[in-house]
């Protein structure tokens, strides 16, 4: 009886094995550094290889001082921009000083082909940050691939 209680106490003390990662937590996160490095080797064309599709949903939302601002010349002005991601690209490949976009509180989800990524993000260049803000990227696994398919963000002064 003794020993029993003793190899109940050993296998309640062993350790558990460790769970394995998640294989789209894994390869979202991939994605997510893939954007980052390919934005500070001012890369459009890596960048480009992670999207969807170049035309995605590629927005910045203004906040009301912005919006009133751009209200004196465009009476319908909601709010966002739409440079979409060609202009994106353009500027961080024709950037003349180094670029990079840092991200904390990374949070993933997913369900079956569709996953979402929400980070706080810093902008920076010429090694001072420009811009901070919230993004927001919505993915789509194709082809076993993740991949981004819109991305919408906020941008205010450090």
């Amino acid at each position: 009886m003794l020993l029993s209680l003793f190899a109940a106490a050993a296998l309640a003390a062993a350790p558990l094995p460790a769970a394995s990662p998640d294989p789209d937590r894994v390869a979202i996160d991939a994605l997510v550094e893939d954007f980052r490095q390919a934005v500070i080797n001012r890369n459009g064309r890596a960048l480009s290889e992670l999207m969807v599709d170049p035309l995605i949903p590629f927005l910045q939302i203004d906040g009301q001082e912005g919006v009133d601002r751009r209200r004196r010349y465009n009476a319908r002005y909601q709010g966002f921009d739409i440079p979409g991601f060609p202009g994106f690209a353009r500027m961080i490949t024709e950037s003349k000083v180094p670029v990079e976009e840092r991200f904390a509180n990374i949070a993933v989800r997913t369900d079956g082909p569709m996953g979402m990524v929400t980070f706080d993000y810093q902008f920076i260049e010429d090694g001072k940050i420009s811009n901070v803000g919230l993004e927001h990227w919505v993915l789509r696994k194709i082809d076993g691939r993740w991949k981004i398919l819109s991305v919408t963000w906020t941008s205010r002064a450090p």
